[in-house]
This record gives C-alpha cells, sequence and structure tokens, in this order.
C-alpha cells in the first residue's frame, strides 16, 4: 500500500507494565526494574485508512524491552481483532508496521525484533471506574483506580501532559490482573502500574 494515503485512528487506550503506579517512563526516568514490559490496548472509535473505514476494531501491541522504551531494542508482537476484514487487516498492519507514516513510523524505529502481526478476538470495556481489555486465551486486563493508602478508598489520579507517545494524558491506576500468555513473548505484571485515556493519530 502506498505511503501517502491519508489515515486516522482515535479512540480509548488501556495499559499495563512493569513499572510501579504511576509508571516512571512517563516522566522521562527509569523504568522501576531497569527493563519495560508490558501490554497496551487499544479500542478504535473512529478511524480510516485511504477509503478503508477501521472504526470499531480492537488491537494490541505486547512489549519487551531490555531498557527504557525509547532507547529502542524492543521486542514485540501485535494482535489485531479477528472481526477485522483483509482489507482492515493489511490496513491496519500497514499503519502499525510504520509503512503509512506518522506516528507509527517513529516508534517502528524503536523495535529491533517483531514477532509479527496475530488475529484473535479483542475486547475493551470502556465505561466505568473498573476497565478491561482482553484476548481471550491470551490476554487479560484488569485497571482500576489507585487505592489511597489514608482513606483506603479508590481515588482517580489524573496525568496531564506526560512522555507517553501513546497517550500523554490520562488516568493512573493499577493492573489488579494483568496476564499476557502469548507464546513469544509471555509474563504476567498484575498487581503494578494500569493506565487509561484515550489516543488521537493522523498521517502520513
Amino acid at each position: 500500500m502506498s505511503n501517502n494515503v491519508q489515515w486516522s485512528l482515535s479512540g480509548d487506550y488501556l495499559e499495563a507494565c512493569s513499572c510501579d503506579y504511576g509508571c516512571p517512563c512517563k516522566f522521562g526516568a527509569t523504568p522501576t526494574q531497569g527493563y519495560c514490559q508490558g501490554v497496551i490496548g487499544f479500542d478504535i472509535r473512529d478511524g480510516s485508512h485511504g477509503d478503508v473505514d477501521l472504526s470499531g476494531l480492537g488491537f494490541a501491541g505486547i512489549i519487551h524491552a531490555p531498557g527504557a522504551p525509547w532507547e529502542g531494542n524492543i521486542t514485540g508482537t501485535f494482535y489485531i481483532d479477528e472481526t477485522a476484514t483483509l482489507p482492515q487487516r493489511e490496513s491496519l498492519t500497514t499503519i502499525l508496521s510504520g509503512q503509512a507514516g506518522g506516528f507509527w513510523a517513529l516508534i517502528s524505529t524503536l523495535v529491533s525484533e517483531n514477532k509479527g502481526v496475530k488475529f484473535a478476538p479483542t475486547q475493551m470495556e470502556t465505561e466505568g471506574a473498573r476497565r478491561t481489555f482482553t484476548i481471550p486465551g491470551v490476554v487479560e486486563l484488569v485497571n482500576e483506580p489507585l487505592l489511597n493508602p489514608m482513606t483506603q478508598e479508590n481515588q482517580e489520579v489524573m496525568v496531564q501532559n506526560s512522555f507517553d507517545p501513546f497517550c500523554v494524558s490520562g488516568r493512573a491506576g493499577r493492573s489488579t490482573k494483568a496476564v499476557n500468555s502469548d507464546p513469544d513473548l509471555s509474563f504476567d505484571v498484575s498487581g503494578r502500574q494500569g493506565y487509561i485515556g484515550a489516543f488521537t493519530w493522523t498521517g502520513p
């Protein structure tokens, strides 16, 4: 596909990673564990690539970076909603590979080992304080607000204008469950950092 095709994606975002609550990577600091591994789930509310409508589809990225993600050497794999038609699959794959330009062209330069694209059902719950993202048999994420240690009540803690390239502003939370069983890149980061928000990208 031509990299001159106009495209846009916007929708809801849910993340779980190996960092402590808040995730220092969002502020340009070293990951809590010295490395970064996580799952980032996306639900497209409105999207297109040329004349191909991408609205209503979900996808996810699963990554491991030996240091901070912006330092590169990322190993990653993508899942795209299996309900996508062949043109939709081709369009999303073109965008996520960076071939369509824009935001994902920059992200692709940080990936040293791409495990490819897989197709499976995806589901994101975008209403209420408790959010979920699932790929049956592969990924199960449950995101909840942070628990205030003084009051022992859930509290909405908002992040504004961070360095997060996917979602600069959102709600810092906790991943009460974050299990990834992908055969190429599996891990369990339950009890660690969680984050929800919205994304908007255009290209090329």
